[in-house]
């Protein structure tokens, strides 16, 4: 309505100075239609300016995440810089999923007014994104019949909180693409260094300390155990020891990888 009035006002306002023959109507006439034209013009820069007749209405919305790395041991949420270096700091563009069978990654709006940040806390269970959606609406409907033709309501940021564990990797898309290559290197490195003869002969001390000190164990519970279930313990014992050894080869391995993978840049 505010750019019918204008109109109107501004055709009132040449009437009156340039029509009105008649001078004290024309002075009377002349003012009030000048400070109408004035005000009018005034509460219309005061709309687009500062948001006048309208106020900020928040809507939250949180959908749950999953990890964007195929492997499920390696759960991993993925970023993506906007812009020049220091812009890049506070834009970032995220990638992620909502589910696991989600074929597809989405991303956040690679816009100004969209904000991301990522909270990683060993306290996050589930793995979440809060989307906060900060809107201007008009306060009252006189206002947006005043003014709903001049600004429509509108977005006026988002901000994406992402909120995963600890244990997940948090990797720009620079860092993603060059960490299978860097994994790769750093097993064979390791792999190379548990292939030593010295490092073969400490394993199977290990191995063997480990599997007798079992297997006393069991006999103590059992002294009268047969031969055949004895075999079987035997060979679940050296699946167990095997499997505590590749685990502790992951766990020292990650901080190798991760050391080298943040050099990224």
């Amino acid at each position: 309505m505010i750019i019918y009035l204008l109109i109107i006002i501004a055709i009132l306002y040449f009437l009156s100075w340039n029509l009105i023959k008649n001078r004290t109507f024309h002075i009377v006439a002349s003012t009030i239609t000048s400070l109408l034209l004035l005000g009018a013009v005034v509460l219309s820069i005061m709309n687009f300016n500062d948001h006048y007749g309208m106020h900020r209405v928040n809507q939250t919305k949180t959908e749950q995440l999953a990890s964007v790395s195929p492997s499920k041991q390696m759960k991993m949420l993925i970023y993506q810089p906007v812009g020049t270096s220091s812009a890049a700091k506070k834009y970032q563009v995220v990638i992620y999923k909502n589910h696991d069978d989600q074929k597809k990654t989405s991303h956040t709006n690679p816009d100004t007014s969209v904000i991301n940040h990522i909270h990683q806390n060993s306290s996050v269970k589930s793995p979440k994104m809060v989307t906060t959606k900060t809107r201007w609406e008009y306060k009252s409907h006189s206002a947006k019949l005043m003014f709903d033709l001049a600004q429509k309501a509108n977005t006026d940021k988002t901000v994406n909180d992402f909120y995963v564990p600890k244990n997940w990797l948090v990797l720009s898309a620079k860092q993603a693409k060059a960490l299978p290559k860097i994994m790769k290197q750093e097993q064979s490195n390791m792999k190379a260094q548990m292939s030593s003869p010295q490092a073969k002969m400490q394993m199977q001390r290990q191995a063997q300390s480990f599997i007798q000190a079992k297997m006393m164990q069991a006999m103590q519970k059992n002294p009268q155990m047969p031969a055949q279930q004895k075999a079987k313990l035997m060979k679940q014992l050296q699946a167990e020891f095997k499997q505590q050894v590749q685990q502790k080869a992951a766990a020292q391995l990650m901080p190798k990888v991760m050391q080298q993978v943040k050099q990224v840049k």
